[in-house]
C-alpha cells in the first residue's frame, strides 16, 4: 500500500503536465475551428512520450531512494539540495527517533527491575546472615525458607532477562495443566508447611497448547504470592471452570485502591508493606508473560478476605 501511494505521488506531477499539454492542444484547435479528431490523434501519438516522462520520473525516484542508501553523508555536494533527499532524511529522522525512544524506556525499565531485584534479594541474605551470627544451633526449617525466597528471586531474575528474547525462546506443545500445577506445588510446598498452609489442586486432566515453561512461570509466580499472602494454617483453592484457571486464597487481600496498579514494575499494595518479601516484580513479570501468550489475567480481591486469579484460557487451544 505505502509503495502504491508512492508511485500515485510520483506520476501524478507528469498526468498533469500532460493533461495541461493536451488543453492547451484542444483550445488552439477550437479557436482556429479545425477538426476535433485531431485532438485525439495528437492524444495517440504523444501517449507513448508521456508514458516515458511518467517512466523516467519513477526511475528518478527510485534512483535518488538507492543514492539515500549508500550516500556518504558527510560530502557536500548538489545531491543535498534535492527535495526527495529531505523528505527520505526526515523520515528516517523520525524512525530513528521513536527506535531510540523505544530502547531507552526499556533499558530505563531494565535499571528499575534490576534496582528492585537487588534491593529484595539482600533481605533474605540478611537473614540468614543474622541467624548464622546470633545463634549456634541454625533452626534448618528457617534457613531453608529462606533458601527458597532467593532462589525464587533468582529464578524472576532469569525469567526476566529471558522476555527480552521472547519470541524466539517459545517452544508451544501440549502440555497437561494438572501436572504443571503438581510441579509448582511440590517446589513451595515446604514454604506452605512452614506456615500450615493446605493447597487444594482441584484441576482434572486438562490439555492446554502453549509454551510450557512460561505457563509454569506464571502459575508458579501466582501460587507464591498466595502462599507469601495468606496467614497461618491458611488455605489455596486450584479450580478450574467455563475455560478459567482460578487460584483463590484467605489471605491478607489487596485494597480495591490498589487493583488497578498491581500489575506495575515495583508497585507494592499498601496492605502488603508489611511482607518483608514483597517486591512488586512477581505479578509484572506474569502480566508481560500473559499478554504475550494472549492470556487475559484478573483479580477479585477484598480486603482480610483473600484473592483470586483469574487465568482466562482460550478455548480453542483446549481438550
Amino acid at each position: 500500500m505505502e509503495k502504491l501511494k508512492n508511485i500515485i505521488k510520483i506520476i501524478f506531477p507528469g498526468l498533469i503536465i500532460y493533461t495541461i499539454i493536451i488543453l492547451i492542444f484542444a483550445s488552439f484547435v477550437f479557436l482556429y475551428q479545425l477538426k476535433k479528431i485531431l485532438i485525439l490523434s495528437f492524444i495517440q501519438f504523444t501517449w507513448p512520450f508521456a508514458l516515458g516522462i511518467i517512466c523516467i520520473f519513477i526511475f528518478h525516484y527510485y534512483s535518488t531512494i538507492n543514492k539515500l542508501k549508500h550516500h556518504d553523508y558527510r560530502k557536500n555536494d548538489l545531491f543535498f539540495q534535492d527535495n526527495l533527499f529531505f523528505n527520505e532524511l526526515e523520515k528516517n529522522w523520525k524512525k530513528y527517533n521513536n527506535e531510540r525512544n523505544e530502547i531507552i524506556h526499556k533499558q530505563q525499565v531494565r535499571e528499575n527491575y534490576f534496582q528492585l531485584w537487588s534491593h529484595e534479594i539482600k533481605t533474605p541474605l540478611t537473614r540468614i546472615k543474622l541467624m548464622l551470627q546470633n545463634s549456634s544451633l541454625v533452626q534448618s526449617d528457617k534457613l531453608n525458607e529462606q533458601i527458597i525466597v532467593i532462589q525464587n528471586q533468582l529464578d524472576s531474575l532469569l525469567s526476566y532477562e529471558r522476555l527480552n528474547n521472547f519470541n524466539n525462546d517459545l517452544h508451544f506443545n501440549k502440555v497437561n495443566l494438572k501436572d504443571i500445577c503438581n510441579q509448582s506445588i511440590k517446589k513451595l510446598m515446604e514454604l506452605a508447611i512452614s506456615k500450615n498452609i493446605s493447597i487444594y489442586n482441584n484441576i482434572g486432566n486438562l490439555i492446554y497448547l502453549t509454551d510450557e515453561r512460561w505457563f509454569e512461570v506464571i502459575f508458579h509466580q501466582l501460587l507464591l504470592n498466595a502462599i507469601k499472602y495468606t496467614g497461618n494454617n491458611g488455605e489455596i483453592v486450584i479450580n478450574y471452570q467455563n475455560h478459567v484457571l482460578s487460584i483463590t486464597d484467605n489471605g491478607i487481600g489487596i485494597l480495591a485502591t490498589d487493583l488497578p496498579n498491581v500489575f506495575k514494575a515495583g508497585f507494592i499494595g499498601e496492605n502488603s508493606r508489611n511482607n518483608e518479601n514483597s517486591s512488586g516484580l512477581g505479578l509484572y513479570l506474569v502480566k508481560q508473560i500473559c499478554d504475550i501468550l494472549n492470556i487475559q489475567i484478573q483479580i477479585i480481591s477484598k480486603i482480610n478476605f483473600g484473592t483470586t486469579i483469574k487465568l482466562c484460557l482460550d478455548s480453542q487451544l483446549i481438550e
